[in-house]
């Protein structure tokens, strides 16, 4: 993905991160922060006995939000800066490295550690409110993310989704103003809203681009 008009399944703009210098150095996929918390996840404390497991050991697991299977397919409605229109997403293969890469040239794959693309981490385990990780994504750029909400109800033209995980990601582009990026995931479908805007002076602006969930298919 090189121009927001091609959003791809990785859901974070890369040409609105060039506006930071994001292209300017090979990313660190591998860095994940200084904090111990985004660096180990923590070990699972059983279920209650009234609450059935979900995911790893009870908590909720990344595999739970992000379904990668060949043949899934999103569609979704597109707006950027005003203008409209849609974008059909579908797994079509998987590579030697295990990510499963999509029609719009996309790649993702679930580790031990979460959900990845080439360069960052998109979801850590467990998935959980307040969890935080970094992904530098160039020398002198770092990306912040943090699950703000993880039982949000997201509404979209598919339908309402309850149960969502909310990820917020921010990025400097300059002293004065960042991007952020706020992706939900649905347990069980996958990632049903994005939102893109930028902060100046700590004022946060309109959306500058969004994709909300139409339809989906998980064969």
């Amino acid at each position: 993905m090189t121009r927001v008009a091609c959003f791809s399944l990785t859901l974070f703009f890369a040409s609105l991160l060039a506006l930071g210098g994001c292209r300017s150095a090979a990313p660190d996929p591998d860095y994940v922060g200084e904090d111990a918390h985004a660096v180990a996840p923590k070990p699972a404390s059983p279920p209650a006995a009234a609450d059935p497991p979900r995911g790893f050991g009870g908590s909720r697991s990344t595999h739970e939000f992000m379904p990668l299977n060949l043949g899934n397919t999103w569609e979704y409605k597109k707006t950027f800066l005003g203008e409209t229109g849609t974008l059909r997403v579908t797994v079509e293969r998987k590579d030697e490295e295990g990510f499963f890469i999509d029609s719009q040239g996309g790649k993702l794959k679930h580790t031990s550690m979460g959900l990845r693309d080439e360069n960052r981490f998109l979801l850590l385990e467990p998935v959980e409110t307040g969890r935080k990780w970094s992904a530098r994504v160039a020398v002198t750029v770092v990306e912040h993310f943090e699950v703000v909400e993880d039982n949000a109800t997201i509404e979209t033209p598919a339908g309402a989704f309850e149960h969502c995980a909310v990820v917020r990601s921010t990025t400097a582009l300059t002293p004065e103003a960042r991007m952020i990026n706020e992706v939900a995931y649905a347990p069980g479908v996958g990632m049903v809203r994005t939102r893109t805007s930028i902060e100046n002076n700590k004022k946060r602006q309109k959306d500058q681009a969004t994709l909300e969930l139409v339809s989906y298919t998980l064969p």
